[in-house]
């Protein structure tokens, strides 16, 4: 059996082991060890899957939380399971999160140019 070591992207922090399954879910990703103990850990997603390597990278994104959340959200009414009204108030989520890192990109762009 194929049991994955699971790192952040980047860094060589291990953030679990002898992982069997990973799935996504609102607010990040779930990962469950080969005893069931399951851990999750938001604002990240599956970047690399070494099956050989019994690797499994995720990679932080400040966005991704808000992103998932609309496109759970839009799963959901296409199935009727939520409102027009929750599934805009989900991209309103994403489009506020976009704009307030677009604003820290310009002042560590300002900071860097001064």
């Amino acid at each position: 059996m194929c049991e994955f070591k699971v790192y952040l992207k980047n860094r060589e922090e291990r953030i679990a082991e002898d992982i069997l399954y990973a799935c996504m879910e609102e607010g990040g990703t779930v990962l469950r060890d080969v005893i069931g103990n399951w851990k999750k850990v938001g604002g990240v997603f599956i970047s690399e899957v070494d099956v050989g390597g019994e690797v499994m990278k995720l990679t932080p994104s400040p966005l991704f939380q808000e992103l998932l959340g609309f496109i759970d959200s839009y799963s959901r009414w296409e199935t009727c399971q939520a409102s027009l009204e929750e599934l805009e108030s989900a991209w309103g989520k994403v489009k506020a999160k976009g704009e307030e890192l677009i604003r820290s990109l310009r002042v560590k762009a300002g900071d860097k140019a001064g």
